[in-house]
């Protein structure tokens, strides 16, 4: 499952070329049986069916050649809701930061601040939730103080519909997922 969230993820972050498709394409190729380890584990049938959507989208993308960085995107945050199913100690809802922090990304690119805008909006309120947790753990002080200056500037860069704002904090949004997860490790 890492496998396929990581060759994504790293599409949908920018990685581009053949190789990359090469490393999707065969990260996709893995879904079935990964599904099936998944299902055998117990995974949500919804959930599963979630993720086969957005495989089928990539999948078609390969091959038409067309740009799949948010499709590749969708794949991650369809799969955020199954990592529990395989034993990851970090929580869900930290996949899930990172994936709505790449997809705020996405939507600048294509300038669609109303997607951007709901989707920051959207950051933040996953962050509420999740921020306790995180504050519990040992270093969660310190890695709750960066995601809450990354929060409050990606709100405010696609507020102000700020390309280039926007962007940057949607990076710091992934730093900070980063520092997130390590506090569960």
């Amino acid at each position: 499952m890492l496998r396929i969230e990581d060759a994504a993820e790293a599409v949908a972050e920018g990685e581009t070329g053949a190789t990359a498709s090469r490393t999707l394409a065969r990260a996709v190729a893995d879904w079935p049986m990964v599904r099936a380890t998944l299902q055998r584990n117990g995974a949500s049938p919804m959930a599963l069916v979630k993720v086969d959507g957005t495989i089928v989208a990539v999948r078609n993308d390969l091959r038409q050649h067309r740009d799949f960085m948010r499709d590749a995107n969708e794949v991650t945050g369809a799969l955020a809701p199954l990592f529990p199913t395989v034993g990851e100690r970090v929580p869900a809802s930290v996949h899930e930061l990172d994936y709505l922090g790449r997809s705020v990304a996405l939507d600048v690119a294509v300038r669609d601040w109303q997607r951007a805008h709901r989707e920051a909006a959207s950051v933040a309120t996953h962050w509420a939730n999740l921020r306790p947790v995180v504050e519990a753990r040992r270093h969660g002080r310190t890695a709750a103080r960066q995601f809450d200056r990354a929060v409050k500037a990606i709100v405010a860069a696609s507020d102000a519909r700020n390309a280039r704002a926007t962007r940057a904090a949607s990076t710091s949004i992934t730093d900070a997922v980063d520092t997130v997860e390590k506090v569960f490790e």
